[in-house]
């Protein structure tokens, strides 16, 4: 954890992550994040008409080893989505990271307690997503209903637009345009 807010805060500083590369065989690449989710068609929607995610992947937690992981007894069920971005901004082609998310159709999970406004706690989550655009993503937010927390900050030198919102579920989504300078 303290790993991945030392890279955020290194990101936000505007220091390149390739600037402190781990030790060779320490790190592996993040391939996803995944969000345990209350209502999966929401968590969807808000993903694909704010953001631009397509769904790539949706269907049940099936194969035994991931029940295992999941703690699933044999009556039990988890609906797993994987949503992937378009992978260009700003004009360039990159590499993202695809997010996940998880249901317990028919059960109900304890909701972890999330912070008021601009507030932070320890374990909660914080998604990082780049943006060409947004003033748009603004707008769609506020036609989805979803909070603005923090913003518009315009910074370094007028080359960024950042906001802070959440999902459906009280996940933080810092939101973030970068201009050439």
């Amino acid at each position: 954890m303290r790993a991945a807010l030392a890279a955020f805060a290194l990101m936000a500083a505007g220091v390149p992550a390739a600037a402190q590369a781990p030790e060779p065989g320490l790190a592996s690449a993040v391939v996803r994040a995944t969000f345990v989710v209350r209502d999966m068609d929401r968590s969807i929607r808000f993903y694909r008409e704010v953001f631009g995610y397509a769904v790539k992947f949706d269907g049940p937690i099936a194969n035994p080893e991931s029940r295992v992981l999941l703690a699933l007894k044999p009556n039990q069920t988890a609906r797993f989505v994987v949503l992937d971005g378009e992978k260009t901004f700003s004009g360039k082609r990159h590499e993202a990271v695809g997010i996940g998310l998880l249901s317990f159709p028919g059960q109900t999970k304890p909701r972890l307690a999330q912070p008021r406004g601009n507030a932070f706690a320890s374990g909660q989550a914080m998604l990082a997503i780049e943006t060409s655009d947004i003033a748009a993503v603004i707008a769609r937010l506020k036609a989805f209903g979803a909070p603005i927390l923090v913003g518009p900050v315009i910074g370094h030198g007028g080359r960024e637009t950042e906001i802070v919102t959440s999902d459906p579920d009280g996940t933080r989504i810092h939101v973030v345009e970068q201009r050439p300078g």
